[in-house]
Parts: structure tokens; C-alpha cells; sequence
């Protein structure tokens, strides 16, 4: 079976639902900073790829990496599914480095997260030594009026 119908792209297009995929490249995805994050909208990811899903009224979405929970096909369905299953959806946010996930969007709808210092030259490639991820991963969400400790409290 294929896609006949892209909701979410559908109602991109028509202004309906404001769409901002943001591809990190070379993402330290073991990284402590990231170790929660990865949770956040794998309840949506279960709900659309699981036997049963249902509809939901959720107007706003942010999926942080939702490649490490999903498969190939899973990933090339994503906008189709989340279209069927959230049809009130107004805003899609997704933090992604998965190459399947921005080939089913178009370009106005993709930003390219990099570091300050930025140096294309510096660009891990394959090797079998050294450290093959930007440390880049930054937090996207807000900890205004949170208090967040991190390291040994006395």
C-alpha cells in the first residue's frame, strides 16, 4: 500500500499547520543531555505505528529524534500517519539527523543546526579512531522558571 494522501504536508502547504524540521548533523546521540530528550513524543510514535492507534486532539507536536524509535518505512510514513491520526495538528516541530525523515519534507521547512565554530573541514567522516559526532545536540526546550542542577549537589 502506498501514500495517496498527505494530510500534514497537505495542510503545510495551505497554511494550516506550521512545519519546522531542524537536522542536526553528526549528533552525539549517546550524549547525557540527550538521554531524556529522546522520549519526548514517543508516546505520538506509538500511538501512530502501533496495532490500534487512535485519534488524538493534540494541536502541537515536537519529536526529538523520532529515528531511534522507528524503522525506514516507519520514518518515510511519519507526516501520512501523523496527518490521519492528529487531524487538529497546527504546529510539528522535529529534531531529527535522519536522512529519510528530510526527504519527505520540502526545503523551506528545514533548518541546519550547527556549532558556532563551525568548520565544514572539520566534518567527521568514517574512520576506525577519533570522535565521529559534533557535540551539537542542544537542548530545545526552555528551562526558564526551572531549576535544573547539574553535577554533585552538597
Amino acid at each position: 500500500m502506498t501514500i495517496s494522501n498527505n494530510v500534514v504536508m497537505n495542510k503545510v502547504a495551505a497554511g494550516e499547520c506550521e512545519l519546522m524540521v531542524y537536522v542536526f548533523q553528526r549528533p552525539h546521540m549517546r550524549s547525557e543531555m540527550l538521554h531524556m530528550e529522546l522520549y519526548v513524543g514517543k508516546g505520538v510514535l506509538d500511538n501512530i505505528f502501533e496495532p490500534n492507534p487512535q485519534t488524538r486532539y493534540d494541536e502541537e507536536i515536537f519529536l526529538s529524534f523520532p529515528e531511534r524509535w522507528l524503522n525506514v518505512v516507519e520514518e518515510r510514513s511519519l507526516f501520512a500517519r501523523i496527518g490521519i491520526y492528529y487531524p487538529h495538528l497546527k504546529k510539528l516541530t522535529i529534531k531529527t539527523h535522519s536522512v529519510y525523515i528530510i526527504q519527505c519534507c520540502r526545503s523551506e521547512y528545514i533548518r541546519i543546526v550547527t556549532p558556532q565554530s563551525f568548520d565544514k573541514s572539520e566534518l567527521p567522516q568514517e574512520s576506525d579512531e577519533g570522535v565521529l559526532y559534533l557535540d551539537d545536540c542542544y537542548n530545545m526546550f526552555s528551562t526558564n522558571g526551572i531549576n535544573v542542577v547539574r553535577g554533585p549537589v552538597k
